[in-house]
């Protein structure tokens, strides 16, 4: 069962945006009404809110199978791939199996990046778990630069957008539930959010952008899979620069569109 609980119009064929028919026809098991209202409608939505052109990888995880959730709405590129079958529940998302199981997106974001920039970028990252474990949630690396995002460390959530160890924006954090993005607002400044309330501006001057395939549930340093957790993953993205304006407009529109009942 879908975790939808807002209501929706029914939406037939010929109704249908273009980007929500490419997206329902690359999928095996077609979603049934409610799921394909819900996927136009947020469509729609981030159309309207400016944010779609802003997104180079958007990737729903809370679908009712997985052929469904590994599949990036922006694009017919950049679908994520299973390694070693993490764990997927219809209406929730995916977590990590254990050590080697994880996603991976398949954008490397220094080759593959539209709007994502070295000095306008944006990651996100949408956890089901409060799971109080040190372990990287999304991200790349090389032997010098990052772009991650981790919940947990310490108690503590940090991140890295284009940059060198060096200062990462942090904040204190009570759980790992929600809606967490950090974005790269210039060559000197980034920002971290969680659920559309920017917790910390940090001055940190940028790098390199990581030139690896973001993976999901770990991170991928110069081609590793490494620190490995087990939180449960509804939705992920990237893509440019946002506004603390937009980002608020986003954690909204993603916290609606897969919330699961009973959990929330």
């Amino acid at each position: 069962m879908i975790g939808i609980k807002i209501a929706l119009n029914n939406i037939s064929g010929p109704s249908l945006l273009p980007e929500t028919s490419a997206l329902v026809s690359r999928m095996t098991n077609k979603p049934g009404p409610a799921l394909l209202s819900g996927i136009d409608q947020m469509i729609r939505n981030l159309k309207s809110d400016g944010l779609w052109d802003k997104l180079d990888c958007l990737w729903i995880f809370a679908m009712d199978t997985a052929d469904q959730a590994v599949l990036n709405w922006k694009s017919h590129r950049f679908d994520c791939t299973e390694v070693n079958s993490p764990i997927f529940t219809a209406g929730k998302g995916f977590k990590s199996a254990g050590a080697g199981s994880y996603l991976n997106t398949n954008f490397n974001p220094a080759n593959d990046g539209e709007n994502y920039q070295l000095n306008s970028a944006s990651i996100g990252i949408f956890s089901h778990t409060d799971l109080a474990v040190a372990h990287v949630d999304i991200g790349a690396a090389n032997a010098t630069n990052f772009a991650n995002i981790w919940l947990y460390s310490g108690g503590n959530s940090y991140t890295y957008v284009n940059q060198t160890s060096s200062s990462p924006a942090g904040f204190s954090s009570a759980d790992t539930e929600g809606c967490y993005i950090a974005v790269r607002d210039s060559a000197t400044k980034i920002s971290f959010y969680k659920d559309g309330n920017r917790e910390v501006e940090q001055n940190v001057n940028s790098g390199q952008i990581p030139s690896w395939p973001v993976f999901i549930c770990c991170l991928n340093n110069s081609g590793t899979a490494s620190y490995f957790g087990n939180r449960e993953y509804g939705a992920a993205f990237l893509g440019g620069g946002l506004t603390t304006g937009e980002v608020s407009l986003l954690s909204g529109r993603l916290r609606e569109f897969i919330i699961i009942e009973g959990t929330k």
